[in-house]
């Protein structure tokens, strides 16, 4: 068996000390406890407590069922919105995932563009005359560009390929 060191023995006189204060004041309750006014009392600050709590807990009830009440106010108020806007009320969450993205453009990207809107489509041929290109791969190139950010829709017919705004 382990041999205790002094400080176990501090602890151990502490542990003592306190057991002993401890267990005299039980005492000293158990004695006073066989006092009938004592326990009247006790019982009267118990039964105060408890209608105390009572009464806290029908506030919070109350509050909770007004709170609920709202709540189901307004998820049909969200309902007759919804109603009235043919569904087009998106919630917060939608509209953050959905949220248009600024798409940057070169200024050639947007001669592009103007072309396009009073022409109502063109091809790679338009667009290179427009813009004074030596060959159709540079007009090309820009074209495609803007349709893989969005902003044009090809179309082909025959041999030729269109490009229309989205």
């Amino acid at each position: 068996m382990k041999e205790l060191t002094e400080g176990d023995e501090k602890i151990i006189e502490s542990n003592e000390t306190n057991f002993d204060s401890v267990a005299d004041e039980f005492k000293k309750f158990s004695e006073e406890v066989k006092n009938p006014i004592i326990v009247g009392a006790l019982l009267s600050k118990l039964q105060e407590e408890r209608a105390r709590s009572n009464l806290l807990f029908k506030e919070l009830n109350v509050k909770l069922d007004r709170i609920m009440s709202l709540e189901d106010r307004i998820n049909d108020l969200e309902d007759v919105i919804r109603e009235l806007l043919g569904a087009k009320v998106k919630t917060v969450e939608e509209k953050q995932v959905n949220a248009p993205t600024k798409i940057l453009l070169t200024q050639t990207q947007e001669k592009i563009i103007n072309i396009i809107k009073t022409q109502e489509k063109a091809d790679a041929e338009v667009i290179r005359k427009k813009l004074n290109y030596k060959g159709k791969n540079a007009a090309s190139q820009q074209l495609t560009e803007l349709v893989d950010k969005g902003l044009l829709q090809r179309k082909q017919v025959g041999r030729r390929v269109f490009f229309m705004l989205n």
